[in-house]
């Protein structure tokens, strides 16, 4: 399912969630969402990307060559909410294949966002 996505913070913080089974459409169509937002700041934003509701992954489902979730320059933290065990190595292995640095998994949307508003500008 397509992700919903909101932003907070003007803007320097973008929130995922993501329900039911993720599959590479749905990559696509947050990267169409998020990318007008990543080209308007010039502050580095956070993506908070909530799998609490994921059942699972579809493979290929978060491709990181193309995605701009993980490639732009704008990109300043990713921050992975909930999620059951295998959803988080996979996640952490698409971390690590994209080359963001800063990245962490936290258990609660509230969590995340503490972590989001402490990020430096």
């Amino acid at each position: 399912m397509p992700a919903q996505v909101d932003f907070t913070n003007d803007g320097k913080i973008a929130i995922l969630t993501y329900t039911g089974t993720f599959i590479l459409d749905d990559i696509r169509h947050t990267d169409a969402l998020v990318a007008p937002h990543l080209e308007q700041t010039t502050a580095p934003m956070t993506i908070i990307i909530d799998l609490s509701d994921l059942r699972s992954l579809a493979p290929g489902a978060l491709s990181t060559r193309n995605s701009l979730l993980f490639n732009h320059k704008n990109i300043g933290a990713i921050i992975f909410v909930g999620g059951n065990g295998g959803l988080r190595a996979v996640a952490d292995m698409v971390v690590r294949l994209s080359g963001c640095k800063n990245a962490c998994f936290v258990n609660t949307l509230d969590a995340a966002l503490d972590r989001a508003i402490q990020q430096p500008t």
